[in-house]
């Protein structure tokens, strides 16, 4: 695997059974900065806003959507959940809304988790959080 280089630090010497922790503690936080890798990807489209792309190791080709795309697509289903009770709409019909929304949701958390985890900014302006979640059952 190919890593992006980053700045590290100088590991600590290794003198005695507290050094060894320290230097297990160091490990431990580089780690986190090995942020990105490079890999071979099969792609079967690449215009904008509807590549489609095989990851390695997957049977499935998946559709990629964009950082600012999937935030619109969170707004969207959080807005359109909104009222349902009030509108009339079946009990299964919320909870299908509600399964849509957190669905993309989790997807845009993970996708914020992984931007701060690179100190790369949202392509969106307003981030998502847990607060956004549609919970009809409250």
């Amino acid at each position: 695997m190919l890593y992006k280089q980053a700045l590290l630090p100088t590991p600590p010497q290794i003198s005695d059974l507290y050094g060894f922790f320290i230097l297990l503690n160091f490990l431990l936080e580089t780690a986190a900065h090995i942020l990105m890798h490079v890999e071979p990807l099969e792609v079967y489209s690449d215009d904008s806003n509807f590549a489609v792309v095989r990851p390695p190791g997957r049977n499935y080709r998946g559709a990629v959507v964009q950082g600012d795309s999937l935030a619109t697509l969170c707004r969207n289903a959080i807005r359109v959940s909104g009222h349902p009770k009030a509108a009339g709409i079946p009990r299964e019909s919320q909870h299908a809304m509600q399964n849509l929304a957190n669905s993309l949701i989790n997807r845009m958390l993970r996708c914020q988790s992984v931007l701060d985890a690179h100190g790369i900014d949202y392509p969106h302006v307003h981030a998502i959080s847990e607060a956004d979640r549609v919970d009809f059952d409250s």
